[in-house]
């Protein structure tokens, strides 16, 4: 072979080895063009195709020769979706969004790329991606984001998020107005900016130990901790902390609320608890005067150191218009020389109702005052007998009523002494001094240790209590105070009934009414009973003291309520023989025993119960009917026999008169 044959057959071959090569690098091109998930186009200048990818139908439904059918790239992805003038200059565009339909008329969002090339004719090269899914979870991150923001921008606690320094990344309205900061101030701020400085330096240490450890040394839920407003100054918060990741870095978020309230009521809560206790101090002291001048000159310094008001002293009227002061005023030395006003006095003591005068520097004539003086009606029933000033700041308004109600009560009770005679008056008061010590001091125990349960709970920093505990417990306290009130007003009966200043008020009455009212006013005692009236609507008006006639009555149902079994029926029974009215209330309960019937009615004293059953009640009901029967001039007694219940009746001689017709008087 010559030599020229040589080359010519080297030639060949090597140009068969870069054909062969071309076959194999455009078929590489081509699979690896077919099994990404972007469409590929090349296009010649006028947009005709020249490169269709295989998998075009992955994102637009059709197969390369339907594509093919579409005449250009327009058909595709529409007109004018870049700048040619644009691509002539840069050589390439890159994530040009745009919206198609595929074959099938859904749509889709594609991220086409567009670049100039030179291959086999082709000019341009488009990628197609489609970010329909993404731009989907863009839209879902979007409308989440915007739901929690509005979320958070709408709730009444406060909502702060720090990264790892402590730098705020996020504030709502409400840390906006808890704290006075507007958010351009909060946003990047320091957190320790919201809180006291005596606390900055524990959080900086306690946030870069939880970082580097992971360890907390204090509980994330409904921290109590002190915040600071812009304007110096503290609130009480209730904090609970969360933590989440973002970017690979800890950021901590917080909820605050506002306890100030909570934090206010408490401490009232905590008030009342001490002066309740103090309460039943003065009324223990009270009880324990026998001497009525020594209880009159020392009550007001009684009033003061028990309770610690800085003034105390208590008027009566004399002769008309004129006061006089029943006890030295006990009073701190800044006050010595405060004299209450007697038109106020007046006033209140004619209306019957408190009054409070703000201490502003310059009531009280010769003193400066800063704390409200108030003067409160002492009253025996709806009986005036005086006034009581007072100035304190910090008693609160239900406990200076409840002092007013306890001195009352000592005022009437030492002026029953006085009226006696020197023997009968020691006797009786060391007769009463043991009797009130051994019941009143119970029933006012039992309450008062009723409302400190209560308010304890309350008080209980890691009870979280529901609407119905709390509902519960404020009509525990309510029934309590009710309880307490009722023992006063019945120890001012006794004191009426036994100085013999219990004065009838006789009017034309109802039967029928006076046993309603009763059975209202017994409503609470007779919850667990079936009560039955028997009482005649026609029986004739009579004239008697309506009041205290129902008050006898509301006793002696009362009484059976308290001896008789739940769920046993209870008989109110009126009838009129001739001119005599009588009222019988009879039970189920265990009977009286026969040493028991002549001491029923006395004061103080209290029936036996069935074993298991707590005795209750001070002893007054009964002797307290008594008095108001005997007052009527009528008589009061009982029969019973022991094991099968009792009856209990009063009769009293009245005159009576029909009632007129309501039809003929319209």
């Amino acid at each position: 072979m010559s030599r020229g044959d040589a080359n010519l057959e080297g030639q060949i071959d090597e140009r068969r080895w870069a054909e062969e090569a071309l076959r194999k690098s455009e078929e590489l091109h081509r699979l690896t063009l077919s099994n990404v998930s972007d469409a590929v186009f090349i296009t010649n200048d006028t947009g005709a195709f020249t490169y269709i990818c295989p998998n075009a139908a992955v994102i637009f439904g059709y197969s390369p020769e339907e594509v093919q059918s579409l005449g250009n790239i327009d058909g595709v992805l529409g007109n004018d979706i870049f700048d040619k003038n644009e691509l002539e200059a840069a050589g390439e565009i890159r994530n040009i969004e745009r919206a198609v339909a595929d074959k099938a008329g859904t749509r889709h969002t594609l991220l086409v790329n567009v670049k100039r090339v030179s291959i086999d004719g082709g000019t341009t090269l488009y990628t197609c991606r489609d970010i329909t899914d993404r731009k989907w979870s863009e839209e879902a991150l979007r409308e989440s984001e915007e739901h929690y923001r509005s979320v958070t921008e709408t709730i009444s606690d406060a909502i702060i998020t720090i990264d790892e320094e402590s730098a705020i990344v996020f504030a709502n309205a409400a840390a906006e107005k808890l704290f006075g900061y507007p958010a351009a101030e909060l946003r990047g701020g320091d957190l320790t900016m919201l809180m006291p400085d005596y606390l900055r330096h524990l959080h900086r240490a306690g946030v870069r130990r939880y970082v580097e450890t992971g360890e907390k040394h204090m509980s994330w839920q409904g921290v109590e901790l002190p915040g600071l407003h812009k304007n110096g100054q503290e609130i009480p918060l209730e904090i609970s902390f969360s933590e989440f990741r973002r970017g690979g870095r800890r950021h901590f978020t917080g909820v605050a609320r506002n306890i100030t309230k909570r934090k206010q009521a408490e401490a009232k809560v905590q008030r009342l608890l001490e002066e309740v206790s103090k309460l039943y101090q003065l009324s223990r002291a009270i009880i324990g005067m026998v001497d009525p001048d020594i209880a009159m000159s020392s009550i007001a310094g009684q009033v003061k150191d028990v309770l610690g008001v800085e003034f105390c002293a208590i008027f009566a009227p004399e002769d008309g218009s004129v006061w006089r002061q029943l006890s030295p005023a006990a009073c701190t030395r800044a006050l010595s020389l405060f004299a209450p006003s007697p038109e106020i006095i007046q006033e209140v003591f004619l209306s019957g109702e408190l009054k409070q005068i703000q201490g502003d520097g310059t009531a009280g004539a010769l003193v400066e005052l800063r704390s409200p003086v108030t003067y409160l009606p002492l009253k025996a029933g709806t009986k005036p007998l005086g006034v009581m000033v007072l100035v304190s700041s910090t008693l609160e308004e239900e406990t200076v009523e409840a002092v007013a109600g306890l001195v009352a009560m000592a005022l009437e009770r030492a002026r029953f002494l006085r009226e006696m005679s020197r023997m009968e008056a020691l006797k009786q008061s060391d007769k009463l001094k043991s009797a009130l010590l051994a019941s009143v001091s119970h029933d006012l125990r039992t309450p008062l240790t009723s409302i400190r349960t209560c308010v304890e709970s309350l008080l209980h920093a890691e009870a979280n209590w529901d609407k119905a505990a709390l509902h519960e417990f404020h009509l525990i306290i309510s029934e309590e105070v009710k309880r307490l009130t009722r023992l006063v007003e019945n120890l001012l009966a006794m004191a009426r009934i036994e100085a013999g200043e219990l004065r009838l008020s006789k009017q034309w009455s109802s039967v029928a009414e006076i046993c309603s009212n009763v059975l209202d006013r017994c409503a609470a005692a007779t919850r667990h009973d079936r009560v039955n009236v028997e009482c005649d609507e026609a029986l004739p008006l009579v004239n008697m003291d309506a009041r205290l006639i129902a008050e006898a009555l509301a006793n002696l149902v009362e009484n059976a309520a308290k001896y008789s079994p739940p769920g046993s029926e209870i008989t109110v029974r009126a009838r009129l023989e001739g001119d005599e009215l009588t009222f019988s209330v009879i039970d189920q309960g265990p009977g009286i025993a026969p040493e028991e019937i002549g001491r029923i009615f006395d004061k103080f004293y209290r029936g036996m119960r069935p074993r298991g059953q707590q005795d209750s009640g001070t002893g007054m009901g009964l002797a307290i009917a008594r008095g108001i029967i005997e007052s009527h001039g009528g008589r009061i007694w009982t029969e019973s026999t022991s094991g099968y219940g009792a009856t209990f009746s009063f009769s009293l001689k009245v005159e009576h008169k029909d009632a007129p017709d309501p039809l003929s008087e319209g």
